[in-house]
């Protein structure tokens, strides 16, 4: 099972960011996608993920922004979690889309680079 509860109040707002811009990776917000998220919140009691969202939206508003505040993740666990966490809802739909396994490869990459 994943723990959100391991990460900072910063982690989760970029996990919630992360969230958002993976379900629009596609163009296509699936039902699935949005129903995984919905779990994650019931069962991890993200129950603060509409607030990490709006913080995130109000801070982040380029893709360039969102990259530059990925590599400010330094801590290997959260990594690891919120790479967990956006697999877990990729494969919502019995596979990940093209477009969201490259998301998450990039932003991988990005934090291998940080280790």
């Amino acid at each position: 099972m994943i723990d959100i509860s391991k990460l900072s109040w910063n982690e989760r707002v970029f996990l919630a960011g992360s969230l958002k811009a993976l379900i629009l990776a596609d163009g296509i917000v699936d039902d699935s996608e949005i129903s995984e998220v919905d779990k994650l919140r019931d069962i991890e009691h993200f129950d603060d993920l509409d607030d990490a969202l709006d913080e995130f939206e109000s801070e982040v508003k380029t893709d360039e922004q969102y990259w530059e505040r990925a590599a400010t993740i330094r801590k290997r666990e959260a990594q690891d979690i919120m790479l967990d966490v956006l697999r877990e809802v990729a494969l919502a739909h019995g596979y990940e889309k093209e477009a969201e396994d490259k998301f998450i490869s990039h932003l991988e990459q990005i934090w291998l680079g940080t280790r």
